[in-house]
């Protein structure tokens, strides 16, 4: 049965990609993949491991590969276009994922059935050009970010994850809009200050609140070598970090100064 299925695939041009490592590796050597979109923005409902009944409208184009195959589920491996991509253009690029978390306690503590080799069933993020700005990276993790049954998102950029932008005001302003978006905030409603923190003790503090996954030692190192350019974000109210968690370790580790942009709400 095994062998009629291999040379059905042959006949059929299908090609079973092992591993999320290699269908990223063939996508960035070949991406002018057979694709198929399933549903648009808006118009379709996804059960997401049948959790959802019914399924939720999904919040983005959503598609698989037919001719790649999920050893997981047998089936084309899915994927996510970017919110300012399509499915037609040229050179859609995985800049990212979405994992499922594979634990059986916590399906069973959400009374649902885990499905089987949930955790290879990883959702691939395309853009073209392979870029991808932070207000298309925050729409998707505000979409998947409510759901148990998800991994933070993994983002990347050639052979390392591309949690980083270019050091540049404009790139603080973005993150500073998205965390006023997210918690319901204007400009009006805070104090922003731009200030250099040299304090050691301080700076530990901060990198002990970063958690310790989705941690890459390699930006760390880099950011060690080359100091840190772009301004964190903190929450002076309570002390609590807000962005640039690699920063704050490389700041920590090495003994770095620190740029730091603090914001606080304006009180009444």
């Amino acid at each position: 049965m095994k062998l009629l299925l291999e040379n059905w695939r042959q006949f059929i041009n299908e090609e079973v990609v092992n591993s999320r490592e290699d269908l990223i590796s063939l996508l960035r050597d070949d991406p002018d993949q057979q694709k198929s979109l399933d549903m648009r923005k808006g118009e379709g409902r996804k059960s997401f491991g049948g959790v959802f009944k019914p399924g939720i409208v999904v919040d983005f184009d959503y598609g698989e590969f037919p001719d790649l195959i999920n050893p997981a589920d047998d089936m084309g491996w899915d994927f996510i276009i970017a919110d300012k991509s399509n499915v037609d253009d040229d050179n859609l690029l995985p800049v990212g994922h979405f994992s499922y978390i594979e634990d059986e306690t916590l399906w069973s503590d959400h009374e649902v059935d885990m499905p089987e080799n949930v955790g290879s069933n990883h959702k691939i993020v395309l853009a073209k050009d392979a870029q991808i700005s932070n207000d298309e990276k925050a729409l998707l993790t505000r979409f998947f970010g409510p759901m148990w049954q998800f991994k933070e998102p993994e983002w990347y950029c050639d052979d390392e994850p591309c949690n980083m932008q270019e050091p540049s005001d404009e790139a603080v302003e973005e993150d500073i809009n998205t965390y006023l978006e997210e918690n319901g905030l204007t400009r009006d409603d805070v104090n922003i200050e731009n200030v250099t923190v040299q304090d050691e003790s301080l700076i530990k503090n901060w990198a002990s609140q970063v958690s310790q996954e989705d941690v890459y030692d390699k930006m760390v190192e880099k950011i060690c070598g080359q100091g840190v350019e772009k301004h964190v974000i903190v929450n002076k109210d309570d002390n609590s970090i807000i962005d640039g968690k690699h920063r704050f370790l490389a700041a920590a580790k090495c003994n770095l100064p620190l740029p730091v942009t603090y914001i606080s709400v304006k009180s009444n």
